[in-house]
């Protein structure tokens, strides 16, 4: 296998040591990983993964966010999630060699580390217990999964887009004119499953209680904690 330049190694060493599924690994294990990272960069809407096929590898996401979604037999878009920067894709689909289950495109200008499955799974078969890492990984995800059903089953989109917009707004630093949310109305749409007037409706509404200011392709977070206040959010999202 070919090795990565001097750079790209460093980069990759820096990348997956901030990473939260990689932080607490060996030096060693690091190392490893390092050493069969790869940078792919995808354009908006470009497909990285499709339905049926195998997934490439593990991902992390350094720019941009990729979006996970199935189309209904009737064309309608229902999106399963969006993963964006530090963001992790592909554990599950490389572990079980099975074919992914739904498309995954780049959503912006997009860049990935990945690390191909074949040389991914050669280290873990050549340490073991580096799959603890990913199990406990898996069983956070599923545990999130069973929290967004709830908030599907039990929730209002009242609740739920400023739930969303609190969720989107982590991480990111704001400015004079607060956090930006880089979502269209229709992106929103698809990632609550409801429709885009009733997403227009409420931002509206969080935009005349001034939670929010309204952009062209973007949403801008004035007041955070009015937002969790009008969520019923006492506590952080779960991770």
């Amino acid at each position: 296998m070919s090795q990565p330049s001097p750079n790209l190694h460093a980069r990759a060493l820096e990348c997956l040591k901030t990473n939260t599924c990689f932080a607490q690994m060996s030096p060693e294990a690091l190392e490893e990983f390092a050493r069969i990272a790869q940078v792919r960069e995808l354009k908006h809407g470009e497909l990285l993964a499709g339905r049926g096929s195998q997934a490439p590898g593990v991902a992390l996401i350094l720019k941009g966010a990729i979006h996970t979604s199935s189309y209904s037999d009737t064309g309608h878009e229902f999106a399963l999630s969006m993963l964006e920067f530090d963001g992790l894709w592909g554990v599950a689909a490389v572990l079980d060699g099975a074919g992914m289950l739904r498309d995954s495109r780049a959503y912006h200008d997009t860049e990935l580390l990945l690390l191909p499955r074949e040389a991914f799974l050669a280290i873990l078969n050549r340490s073991p217990s580096l799959y603890e890492h990913f199990v406990r990984l898996l069983c956070r995800r599923i545990r999130t999964a069973h929290a967004i059903i709830d908030e599907l089953a039990l929730r209002n989109l009242t609740q739920r887009l400023p739930r969303l917009l609190v969720a989107l707004s982590a991480g990111r630093n704001p400015t004079e004119n607060g956090i930006a949310v880089t979502q269209t109305q229709d992106a929103l749409a698809t990632l609550l499953g409801v429709s885009r007037p009733a997403v227009n409706r409420e931002l509206k509404q969080l935009a005349r209680c001034k939670l929010i200011d309204l952009g062209y392709g973007e949403i801008w977070v004035k007041d955070i904690d009015g937002l969790k206040r009008r969520a019923q959010l006492p506590s952080p999202l779960p991770a």
